[in-house]
Order: structure tokens, then C-alpha cells, then sequence
């Protein structure tokens, strides 16, 4: 793609480029898994080179090429595995808790062998994902809003050398210690690699904007291709060049040119047109005209909040001293794969683990899940409007901590829940964990006609007793002045 205005024989270098896209959709692409295979002849989920960023970034590829030979059936084809991507990789927001802040958000880097989506702590994750975001973004700002501008911030915060910010970024961040491995650059991190990611930064951003924007080129004097000129991956007008003389030996035989582009745009025939103006509240992305809502977020414009309501305390209807405790849990809010047993652990019930129920919910809202994931996708089931609930009494007046667990074998604390301590656990390895326990208070006002009576009765008997000691202190002390011959 980078090359192929330099091509002396474009219709054989077109020829090329279509071959490798046909070879990575057909040899590489795996349609159950939703995953580009890093060795076709070995077909493991957690093997090398079979993650998010490598995926993601060949679907952006098989888009561009066949944006440049105008194939729109591939076009779309890389496009919807690519919106299917998304939702996988895109982790909740406060996955790690001290990572990021309010609603930045991480993507994943690879899956487990289970289908869970792991971690990532390496710097072209975010490029290879954040580029191919970016570059859908363009044409769908629905994917701008709920995930690209946030994969950029995370990757400022997390990667940026923040004590020398013009010596690039760290290949390798601890998510939860922020300690730093690797060298900045090497064979596979260098000056191009994060002049790619900052270039398409700032192309996609400038045509969300509906912006120009000055790029600078070197084409080599009176070459075949001295006149042709491309935006970097994508496509625009020019609205002034200028050229000026050489004046260093690096770009000798070469003309400076600055091109300032307008209608910048990443395709000439939109992927997905019923999106055109589609808001999707920041919390989910447009496809085929409706939004398809992260992270627990429902409603038709991702707008309901899945943290609402999500840990309530009233008196309980049984005992007026308990206080009835409602735990609700979406799962989306915590992995993005399908999730089919809850359990709820805590100090109030000895960490013994108590099954949650899947409430009642309108399917319709998974459809677009269903649509994305059909029954023959590993990923059938995954949806974002799914809760589970269960209600437990407890004691008034006592601090309590708990954590839920996924599919008997993910302990997770409350993502929606603020207050929370660490675990106090120690690993395997004897080191102490940095995992946490969501916590929170037991309150609750006696309430209801049987807990009003309940209160009269024991005030009632309360004021009877006073009464009665009052009578019995008199009693005793009008004995005591008659014995003694004093008149009373």
C-alpha cells in the first residue's frame, strides 16, 4: 500500500496486492474464531502472532486494497469482521484500576485458549487497533466517539515517556505496576512505526474535523511518479502545493513538495451508509443504522447506564434488624465474550459462592450481536444488555467486601462499585496481589407497615418499662421515709 504509487507497472503491482488480501481472507481468516491466524497450519488461539493487533490490522489492509482496486464486496467483507473485532477487543472501562481514568478504556492483545480475551501491555496493540479504528472512524464517527479517541488518550497515558516526550514511547508497560521492559526502538519499533501511527492520527483526525491538512513529500526529480501523490492510507483533494529547492545532500535529486489536502475521507463509497449521522451517546459504534452498545450500556442510542441500580439496600421484608441487599451484574461490563453462570462470593457469606439469576431482558437488543456472532461463531451469546441478579440479606450496621465470579473461574470486584480495597492475597509466586474487593456499608431505615408496627410495639413496651421502674424506684423510696418517721 505504501508503495503503490512508485509501482513502474501499477496493473501487475495491483495484481500483487490483491493476491496477498485473497491469500490472508482465505489461507489466514478463521470466520468461528473471528481471528487471522499468525500460522495457517497451526490453528491455536493463544498461539504467537494470533492476536487482536495482527487481525485487526490485516482487515485494514484487505480494506484499503480493495478501496484502491474498488472492489466494494471485499471492502465490506473486511469492514463487518473488522466491526466484529471491535467489541472483542475493546476492554471495559476501570478493567484495571489504576491504569486508567473515567472512560478511557484498553484494548485486549490476545485470547486465552478458553476464548478470553487477555490483557495488553505492548505498544503496536494499541497502533495496529487504534490505526484500524481510526481509519473506520472516518466514515462511521460513531467508532471515533466510543472507542478511538479513548484508545489515544490510554495510549498517551499509558505509553508516552512523560519525562522525555520527544525520545518517542515504552514498547512495554505493566498494566498494574507501570513498570517499563525493552528498549524504546528496535527491529520492530522504530521512527516509521510511530510516524505511521502519529501520521494516521492526524489524517483521521483532520477529515473527522472536516479539516485540511498540510502533509510534506520528497519525490525523486522526473521519476514516473514525481506527480502522484496520496494522503497516506486514504484518499483526498488538493487544495495547494507548493514546491521548494533542495537545500541538504539526505534529498539530493529530490523536490521538496507541501501539499495541504481537503475532503480527506478513507473511501469514495461509504461501508455502511445507513450509519451517516448515527449517534451512538459515545458508548457504542453504528452498524447497519443501529448501535451496537459496549460495555453494558443499552438502550437504542447506548444511552442506559448498566452501573444504574446496580447494588441497592433496603429493609428486608422478613426482618426489620436485616437489611435485603440487591446485587445486579452485567457481564459485558467486565469481559467481552459470552458469559453463562454468575456467582457472587463475599465476607457475608464466608466467600462461599451464591448463583446469580439471568433476568428477564428483551432480546431484540442482541440482535445485533446476533447478527455479528451467528450460532456457528465461538462468540454466539455475547451480548451487552444480559444482567444476572440475586438478593441477600444481611445484618444492619456491618461493613462487608465481595467480588463476583464468571464461569466459575473468573473473581472479578464490581467494576461499578467506586470503593474498593486490595484482596490481601498472595500469589502463587508468594507475591502480594494487586486484585480488589469491591466493599460497602449495610444501611437501611425500618420501613412498611409491619416494621412501623414492630417499632411501636418495641417502643411502646420500651416507654411501659421506664413506667414501671419509675413506679418501683417511688414505691421503694416512699418505704424507706415511713420506716425512718419521716412524713412523705
Amino acid at each position: 500500500m505504501i508503495l503503490r504509487g512508485l509501482s513502474r507497472v501499477p496493473v501487475q503491482w495491483d495484481k500483487r496486492m490483491l493476491d496477498l488480501a485473497l491469500a490472508l481472507k482465505d489461507s489466514f481468516w478463521d470466520e468461528k474464531f473471528n481471528i487471522m491466524w499468525g500460522n495457517s497450519n497451526y490453528k491455536v488461539l493463544s498461539s504467537v502472532h494470533s492476536d487482536f493487533g495482527h487481525s485487526q490490522k490485516c482487515l485494514w489492509f484487505i480494506m484499503m486494497t480493495a478501496e484502491h482496486l474498488n472492489d466494494k464486496e471485499l471492502f465490506k467483507w473486511a469492514y463487518t469482521r473488522a466491526m466484529r473485532m471491535i467489541p472483542l477487543a475493546w476492554l471495559p472501562r476501570r478493567l484495571f484500576h489504576n491504569v486508567t481514568d473515567g472512560d478511557i478504556g484498553t484494548w485486549a492483545f490476545d485470547r486465552n485458549d478458553a476464548g478470553a480475551s487477555n490483557s495488553g501491555h505492548v505498544w503496536w496493540v494499541y497502533a495496529e487497533l487504534s490505526q484500524t479504528a481510526a481509519f473506520m472512524s472516518v466514515s462511521n464517527p460513531s467508532i471515533a466517539s466510543a472507542v478511538t479517541s479513548k484508545a489515544y488518550a490510554a495510549y498517551m497515558n499509558l505509553f508516552l515517556d512523560v519525562d522525555s516526550p520527544q525520545k518517542g514511547v515504552f514498547h512495554w508497560k505493566d498494566y498494574l505496576t507501570h513498570e517499563t521492559l525493552f528498549a524504546k526502538a528496535h527491529v520492530w519499533k522504530n521512527g516509521f512505526h510511530e510516524a505511521e501511527k502519529a501520521l494516521v492520527a492526524s489524517i483521521s483526525s483532520a477529515a473527522l474535523q472536516e479539516q485540511e491538512l498540510r502533509l510534506y513529500y520528497a519525490p525523486k526529480n522526473n521519476s514516473p511518479s514525481s506527480d502522484e501523490f496520496y494522503p497516506g492510507f486514504f484518499k483526498g483533494t488538493i487544495a495547494k502545493k507548493e514546491t521548494f529547492g533542495n537545500d541538504t545532500d539526505m534529498l539530493a535529486n529530490h523536490t521538496k513538495v507541501a501539499i495541504d489536502w481537503s475532503e480527506l475521507r478513507n473511501t469514495d463509497s461509504h461501508p455502511d451508509p445507513l450509519c451517516l449521522g448515527v449517534s451512538c451517546s459515545g458508548n457504542g459504534i453504528c452498524f447497519k443504522g443501529d448501535c451496537l452498545c459496549l460495555h453494558g450500556w443499552t438502550g437504542p442510542k447506548c444511552d442506559v447506564n448498566p452501573c444504574e441500580k446496580h447494588l441497592t439496600i433496603t429493609t428486608s421484608k422478613r426482618n426489620c434488624d436485616t437489611c435485603t441487599v440487591s446485587f445486579k451484574l452485567n457481564p459485558s461490563t467486565i469481559v467481552p465474550h459470552p458469559i453463562s453462570k454468575v456467582m457472587l462470593a463475599g465476607s457475608f457469606s464466608n466467600w462461599s459462592a451464591v448463583e446469580m439469576d439471568l433476568e428477564q431482558h428483551d432480546e431484540s437488543s442482541d440482535s445485533l450481536y446476533s447478527e455479528l456472532y451467528p450460532t456457528d461463531s465461538f462468540y454466539h451469546g455475547f451480548s451487552s444488555s444480559k444482567k444476572y441478579s440475586v438478593d441477600i440479606d444481611i445484618p444492619n450496621g456491618q461493613h462487608h467486601t465481595y467480588k463476583f465470579v464468571l464461569d466459575d473461574s473468573t473473581w472479578t470486584y464490581d467494576k461499578c462499585n467506586p470503593d474498593a480495597v486490595l484482596d490481601g492475597l498472595i500469589t502463587a509466586d508468594g507475591v502480594e496481589s494487586n486484585d480488589l474487593n469491591s466493599k460497602f456499608y449495610v444501611s437501611c431505615p425500618p420501613s412498611g407497615p409491619t416494621c412501623e408496627l414492630a417499632k411501636e410495639v418495641r417502643d411502646e413496651m420500651h416507654s411501659q418499662a421506664i413506667e414501671e421502674k419509675v413506679e418501683e424506684r417511688q414505691h421503694v423510696e416512699g418505704k424507706e421515709g415511713v420506716d425512718s418517721g419521716t412524713v412523705v
